[in-house]
């Protein structure tokens, strides 16, 4: 495993290291912001003003999640809710985008806390929560969503990585990890689950397989790739209705003066 310092300072050295993906989009027009007479960056073709980290426009954010024609709808329509686009810093260089859930003038935020061996992701504010929830609800390390960035083992792939790191997790958890595997969430997916096969799967209980970071009842988890370094794994609740769709979550490196381009992934 790579050694135990800061995750700070391994994404510093892998974001500054970050080589360029053939398979990104090219360099949007808007991503080197116009500069003004008062030195502030200029706003964007649609009116609206840039994000404040990356400095992008909303439109350049769309296309880097693969959504060059437009914000998705909601799952759930008739909410007064719409998905927009959100960044967040992390590290000193990388930042993530993905959709956020706005509703009412609140938008979802994720946060990034930097810790010795993984990212966690918190979210505040919370759409949902402004929305529906109680403004009395504690919302503590057992609220979900939870989420967590992790850098890949030293030497090993992707897979191998996150198959890797559940199996620690069920080690210092005491749980059984045997016949467990990495299989894809869905047809189709990006995103991949830490479990047993269904053939495999005892018939009897609640299925909770693979240890805290594999499948449990009454949630749902996944891991994607962010890059050939960093792994993401988020556990939602059953709701169809997210503030942070973790499933876009993309991260971008610099790109020197042309801007931003999409951290390598695995093919």
């Amino acid at each position: 495993m790579k050694p135990a310092t800061y995750l700070a300072a391994v994404l510093s050295a892998a974001m500054l290291a970050a080589c360029g993906d053939p398979g990104a989009p090219e360099t949007a027009p808007q991503e080197a912001p116009a500069e003004t007479a008062d030195s502030q960056p200029a706003g964007c073709a649609d009116g609206r003003a840039r994000m404040p980290g990356t400095g992008l426009c909303e439109a350049a954010v769309l296309d880097y999640l693969g959504f060059s024609g437009g914000v998705p709808d909601l799952p759930i329509p008739d909410t007064g809710c719409v998905f927009v686009p959100g960044e967040a810093q992390m590290g000193p260089e990388g930042y993530l985008i993905y959709l956020a859930l706005s509703c009412e003038g609140v938008t979802s935020q994720a946060n990034v806390g930097i810790g010795a061996h993984r990212a966690e992701l918190t979210v505040d504010p919370s759409a949902i929560r402004a929305k529906w929830g109680d403004p009395a609800e504690v919302v503590d390390e057992n609220t979900l969503p939870r989420a967590a960035i992790y850098t890949t083992l030293e030497g090993k792939t992707v897979e191998e990585s996150i198959l890797g790191r559940a199996e620690l997790a069920a080690e210092e958890e005491g749980a059984p990890f045997e016949g467990c595997k990495v299989l894809p969430l869905y047809e189709g997916s990006d995103a991949v689950v830490v479990s047993l096969p269904i053939d495999e799967m005892p018939m009897e209980g609640p299925p909770m397989f693979c240890g805290p970071l594999g499948v449990r009842d009454g949630s749902v988890q996944f891991w994607r790739a962010l890059s050939g370094d960093y792994i993401i794994y988020a556990e939602t609740g059953g709701d169809i209705l997210q503030d942070i769709d973790f499933t876009t979550m993309t991260l971008l490196v610099p790109a020197g003066a042309d801007g931003w381009k999409r951290a390598p992934r695995p093919r």
